[in-house]
């Protein structure tokens, strides 16, 4: 793996999940997946009227990538302060997305879960405990201005930069798990397959191999109740895993175990 594909993964990826699909009626959002409790609130803004509304909080594969590409810039540069791209289109193609306009194309989507992900704060807690930590993303940010709404002007009046909190830097920065940035442009199509990846190259500094039961009980979502909505998950876990397996980032190991494949990491 060169030096320009090894990336790194957030602890919080690897312990946590964040949402798969956006919550319209709330501004607040509880991981049920996971070991760790994480709970996410969205970001305030001014809307019509001068009233303030939520921005909403990121979800999907766009904050997974955008943590990746984050952290592993903090550790790079070692600071706060990180620099972005000159224009919005460059950061969404080093994202190894399409940098397409319009309002549901690669830029206008990138950018606004960006917008969410730095607006959000975050709250880990221990379980059956009175101990919590919250912390925002950042301490402020200046995001490329958008011509006509659509796609980044070529011209920018000002340098993009974020500054991130200190708690923050501390979190991505801190134990974060290599991870192949060309096997996370395999599986950026759903979230489930990323986490699944974070998740078992996270182990994979201390086991060779997982059974697949365990899998599908450390991403079992604690909110389904039903049992035909377990058995979705279950089918949803299974074709997760076999894509994997497709697409040489897992193999099976045997005994119904799986392991990561060695050019995966």
């Amino acid at each position: 793996m060169s030096e320009d594909d090894r990336s790194y993964v957030p602890r919080m990826l690897t312990q946590a999940s964040l949402p798969f699909r956006d919550g319209v009626t709330t501004d607040t959002w509880q991981s049920s997946i996971g070991t760790t409790p994480l709970i996410l609130k969205s970001g305030m803004t001014v809307g019509e009227y001068g009233r303030a509304v939520p921005v909403g909080y990121p979800f999907g594969v766009f904050p997974r990538l955008l943590l990746v590409r984050l952290g592993t810039d903090a550790i790079r540069t070692g600071s706060r302060e990180l620099v972005l791209p000159e224009s919005c289109s460059e950061f969404v193609q080093r994202l190894g997305l399409r940098a397409t306009g319009g309002s549901t194309g690669g830029v206008t989507r990138v950018r606004h879960q960006l917008i969410r992900l730095l607006s959000s704060s975050i709250t880990f807690t221990a379980e059956n405990t009175d101990r919590a930590a919250t912390f925002d993303v950042t301490d402020s940010f200046t995001l490329w201005p958008l011509d006509r709404g659509e796609v980044s002007s070529d011209a920018q009046p000002a340098q993009s930069t974020i500054r991130l909190s200190p708690e923050f830097f501390e979190q991505i920065t801190t134990a974060p798990t290599p991870v192949n940035w060309q096997t996370i442009d395999r599986l950026r199509r759903a979230p489930l397959h990323l986490d699944i990846y974070f998740w078992l190259a996270a182990r994979a500094r201390t086991v060779d191999t997982t059974s697949t039961k365990q899998l599908v009980e450390r991403f079992d979502n604690r909110s389904i109740a039903t049992p035909q909505s377990r058995r979705s998950h279950s089918t949803a876990m299974q074709r997760a895993l076999d894509h994997l397996i497709a697409v040489d980032v897992l193999r099976r190991a045997g005994d119904g175990r799986v392991a990561l494949h060695p050019n995966a990491i």
